[in-house]
């Protein structure tokens, strides 16, 4: 039996509490705690918690006997144990070590925790909603992480099985690429983080202006690979006028662009931004087909890296330069992969898979019934391509209205399409 007291022993012993700064509301704080010798993940525990104890330094305002005891709804990892609070001291964790030995007793129960996550603060998480899938496809069955952030399953088979999230948090974003889940059995945690939902602050994600134009053909071309060039040039149009004024230049390190080039602006400022790299000789290589993980990668410097314990790739691990990108896309929401449950890094990616990306970051969809009439419709964009409204938001300056973050939008005005009032000054070349 231990009684756990959270206290900030650099300032003579004071209670921790976890409240919000500037104020006494309560915060709900996750708080990991070490094995006691002796135990293990396999050792049966209680947590029980005291809230009515007054504590002091060392002293003890409240008789035991007359307080109200609340059992903490507690989650084994592999290395301690995990709850979440709003409100500290004391505690009370009792166990009782699972016995071995003849007679076929004693034996503990194999189980697999998912564990539901903040990304960045590793808050546990509630209301995600997943389905877990054997290998042949066949369903196990759906789950909902309760108020510790956890579900478990007791006397799964050893196996490869797929588990998919299906409902995110509110507030979070949907992290809907399966994850493959190798069980060999025994007890076993697997840990899934979600970011939050919201969008890079340097991208303006308020005005939907088109930021895909298409080709002097009259058409867009979905299904073509995209430049290094185009892709920096459609980040720079949706960056936030703040932020574009803050690194606008004309001037860059890279041997083979110009200032008589179309993307010259777009790419000295992308550079200037430290959103965009080049390669080890010096170029920039700003007419060859951009990568999946290049991609990606010019994305994921927009926000904060996320680190993630958990790929759900098969052909992308942590020793691949981009892996850090791809993971913290994935835990952002922006990123699939294919059906096989590879993302092939190096394989280049297609305009529609270029756009789908970008509108997921900012958070732009319309489905058929929030469309007006007046938006372009391009030729070769096939309405019944999976992209098709993809490339109706990304290809027209459109102004909306939607109740929740989490609605399609419903367009209320298609404006022409034009980057900003001074493209003359922003984009084009000066030669």
């Amino acid at each position: 039996m231990f009684f756990l007291d959270l206290v900030n022993y650099a300032n003579g012993n004071s209670l921790v509490h976890p409240i919000q700064a500037g104020s006494m509301d309560p915060v709900p704080t996750t708080v990991f705690f070490p094995y006691p010798a002796g135990t293990d993940q396999n050792t049966s525990f209680k947590l029980f918690h005291f809230p009515e104890i007054k504590r002091s330094v060392d002293t003890f305002g409240t008789d035991w006997s007359n307080t109200t005891l609340e059992e903490v709804t507690l989650t084994k990892l592999q290395h301690g144990i995990l709850f979440t609070v709003d409100s500290f001291s004391p505690f009370r964790l009792l166990w009782q070590k699972a016995q071995g030995g003849g007679g076929g007793g004693g034996s503990s129960r194999s189980e697999l925790t998912i564990l539901k996550t903040d990304a960045s603060t590793g808050v546990t998480l509630a209301g995600a909603q997943f389905e877990l899938k054997r290998a042949d496809g066949s369903l196990v069955g759906t789950y909902t992480t309760g108020a510790n952030g956890t579900f478990t399953l007791s006397g799964l088979s050893a196996g490869t099985y797929t588990l998919r999230e299906t409902l995110s948090p509110s507030g979070y974003v949907l992290s809907g690429t399966p994850i493959e889940v190798k069980y060999p059995g025994g007890n076993q945690t697997v840990t899934i983080k979600n970011a939050k939902n919201s969008t890079p602050t340097d991208l303006d994600s308020v005005n939907h202006l088109a930021y895909i134009i298409g080709y002097q053909d009259g058409k867009v071309h979905p299904n073509n690979n995209i430049t290094r060039a185009e892709v920096s040039t459609a980040f720079y149009r949706l960056l936030t006028p703040q932020r574009r004024d803050a690194i606008f230049t004309k001037e860059n390190s890279f041997r083979d662009v110009t200032e008589s080039l179309w993307y010259n602006k777009a790419v000295s400022s992308m550079a200037k931004g430290k959103y965009i790299t080049g390669y080890q000789d010096g170029t920039f290589g700003g007419n060859q087909a951009i990568t999946r993980a290049e991609f990606v990668a010019m994305a994921a410097r927009f926000v904060a890296a996320v680190p993630h314990d958990n790929t759900p790739f098969t052909d992308i691990r942590s020793d691949h330069w981009a892996y850090e990108y791809v993971m913290t896309a994935v835990a952002n929401g922006w990123l699939s992969g294919y059906p096989d449950g590879s993302f092939q890094p190096n394989r280049r990616i297609t305009r529609a898979e270029a756009m789908t990306i970008l509108n997921r970051m900012l958070n732009r969809r319309v489905e058929e019934s929030g469309l007006i009439t007046g938006y372009v419709r391009w030729p070769d964009n096939d309405p019944s391509a999976w992209y098709y409204h993809t490339v109706i938001e990304a290809t027209n300056s459109h102004e909306y209205t939607r109740q929740t973050p989490s609605d399609s939008e419903r367009w209320t005005a298609v404006n022409q399409n034009k980057v900003w009032f001074d493209k003359a000054y922003y984009e084009d070349s000066d030669q």
